[in-house]
């Protein structure tokens, strides 16, 4: 009589005594149900196969390897623009889209903003004319002037009293010119702006407005 021992009851890549050992289920191809077969998590994809999403990404491993638009499985921002994968593929499906940035293009618009200061700014992610004024958001100050509003009134020199409301005025100006075509009066414009914001590092500049590095 002959005796056959299948060493991978399921099939998956994997030795049931090497299941055993990292703690997956031998009669189980799939221990974490992500859509990745556990010896492909291990010596393929380097993911876990005890952790259906071992980037914590709010993406399954399966949909960041399979879908129709890959992410990394190990790397919960793919494209580095400070946006989660699971963010921007909404839906978690792993396919790009209407509505969504894309996980893969850290400038889904292509306007020189990348998504996340978007997102974080209020320009729009998927608008590269946000404010549909003619000027790129990555040529534009819209997204600046907004960072400015975000600001706290204690974080001006004069604690409010009139500084910011300088700094929003003078970029009023360069878009004006920049709609102009006068780039070179803009860009002096916005040079002679940053010498009263480019001291904060442990603390600002005797000559700054914003004197609240943190903010």
């Amino acid at each position: 009589i002959a005796f056959s021992i299948d060493p991978d009851a399921d099939d998956d890549g994997l030795l049931d005594g090497q299941e055993l050992a990292i703690g997956t289920d031998p009669d189980d191809a799939d221990s974490d149900n992500d859509g990745l077969n556990d010896g492909d998590e291990v010596n393929v994809h380097g993911t876990d196969p005890l952790d259906p999403d071992t980037d914590d990404d709010g993406l399954l491993d399966g949909i960041e390897v399979n879908g129709s638009n890959p992410t990394d499985p190990l790397d919960p921002d793919s494209d580095d623009d400070s946006l989660m994968d699971g963010v921007e593929d909404a839906n978690h499906n792993g396919a790009l889209d209407p509505g969504e940035t894309d996980p893969n293009d850290p400038d889904t618009d292509d306007d020189g903003l990348n998504d996340g200061i978007e997102v974080d700014l209020g320009t729009d992610p998927l608008n590269p004319d946000s404010d549909g004024d003619g000027i790129p958001d990555g040529q534009d100050v819209e997204w600046l002037q907004n960072a400015i509003n975000d600001l706290p009134e204690s974080a001006t020199k004069d604690a409010g009293k009139g500084l910011k409301t300088a700094m929003l005025s003078i970029l009023d100006n360069v878009e004006t010119l920049i709609a102009a075509g006068k780039t070179d009066q803009a860009i002096h414009l916005l040079q002679n702006l940053r010498t009263r914001v480019d001291g904060c590092g442990a603390e600002a500049d005797g000559n700054d407005w914003i004197v609240d590095c943190t903010a």
